[in-house]
């Protein structure tokens, strides 16, 4: 796979420096406050904003001191927020308008259009089209100009929920079936929880820190205000008897109401996790999972967070000060997690 390495820098009123190495497999977001630099950094990358220092794809020089390929050169494609389809051409035309000239053919207009679902809207006017179409379209043009890497910024900002899940399961799909790396901005914390594969903070002109998504959540200075946990798992079923989702999670069994096709993780809140230090035999909560403590932290004066370990991942507890001393939960401790399902994030 193709990683992208940089070291790059610009001066003027906003003088920012960059330094990192993006994996070239899976789901990278760009995270920070407004104004941080995020749309700077990947302006950058993409050979739009001029910057001094080097650009890498694996180990190909797209940017030194001596070289600078253009924009339309680097195998990039970049989804805006704002509707960017040429008006005056059909659905179709829009999607062709890059492929035509494409060196190498990768992914063909029916596979694109089919995975997309597409095909009705092909002789459609772009006027006529929603919100949720529209995005459709501009990933599929953005995926038939053939790219090494996707660039995505805040594509989805402007979606109402249902549309912007409809694309959280689309794009899930695209990543694992061609092997396109991509890199996301968005200040939607829904969508790094339910897409991110790495979290890359960017403060003041820097990428501050860098971390895979469950790492991400696990640290504190990452990510101060995610009060999250993340449980990977690797197998999902219907069962039909007992009307619910079934997931493994490292040997360990996890009961989910509904679920999103292609998903493989489920999001906690660290205030939905309850703590029991028996195995509870007449509970409506049915995920009740072996645990570790591995750790406790003071949270204010009336909450502590109680670090966990299932199934060789990691889970977060914020319970009361008062329910952590009659449990007496020492760090070591054998307990027991109970999750009710409905609290599980997809």
């Amino acid at each position: 796979m193709h990683a992208l390495r940089f070291d790059i820098r610009a001066q003027g009123p906003f003088a920012c420096h960059y330094q990192a190495e993006f994996s070239g497999l899976g789901i990278h977001f760009l995270w920070g406050n407004s104004g941080a630099g995020k749309t700077t950094l990947l302006h950058m990358l993409a050979g739009l904003t001029p910057c001094k220092g080097e650009i890498y794809l694996q180990d190909e020089p797209w940017q030194t001191e001596k070289l600078c390929v253009p924009a339309q050169q680097r195998d990039i494609s970049l989804v805006f927020q704002k509707d960017t389809l040429f008006p005056f051409l059909s659905v179709c035309d829009n999607l062709l308008f890059g492929y035509r000239n494409a060196v190498q053919k990768r992914f063909t207009p029916e596979q694109v259009i089919a995975d997309l679902d597409i095909g009705p809207l092909l002789h459609k006017s772009v006027r006529d089209l929603s919100g949720g179409e529209r995005q459709r379209v501009q990933l599929g043009r953005a995926l038939l100009n053939q790219p090494r890497w996707l660039f995505l910024d805040e594509a989805f900002a402007a979606l109402d929920q249902q549309s912007r899940q409809r694309m959280f399961a689309l794009l899930r799909d695209i990543v694992a079936r061609y092997q396109i790396p991509v890199v996301m901005i968005s200040h939607q914390w829904q969508e790094v929880l339910q897409l991110a594969d790495y979290v890359h903070q960017v403060v003041a002109g820097s990428i501050h820190s860098s971390a895979a998504f469950a790492q991400a959540i696990a640290d504190d200075k990452l990510l101060p205000d995610a009060q999250y946990s993340v449980l990977q798992f690797s197998e999902v079923h219907w069962d039909e008897k007992l009307g619910l989702f079934c997931a493994d999670a490292g040997g360990q069994r996890i009961l989910l109401p509904h679920m999103q096709a292609g998903a493989n993780r489920v999001v906690i809140q660290a205030r939905d996790v309850a703590i029991a230090l028996q195995k509870p035999e007449h509970t409506s909560i049915l995920n009740a999972w072996p645990a570790k403590v591995l750790g406790l932290q003071s949270v204010s004066d009336h909450q502590v967070n109680v670090q966990l370990e299932v199934a060789g991942q990691y889970l977060h507890s914020q319970i009361s000060r008062y329910s952590c001393q009659i449990l007496n939960l020492q760090k070591g401790m054998q307990v027991y997690a109970l999750v009710k399902g409905v609290a599980l994030l997809r």
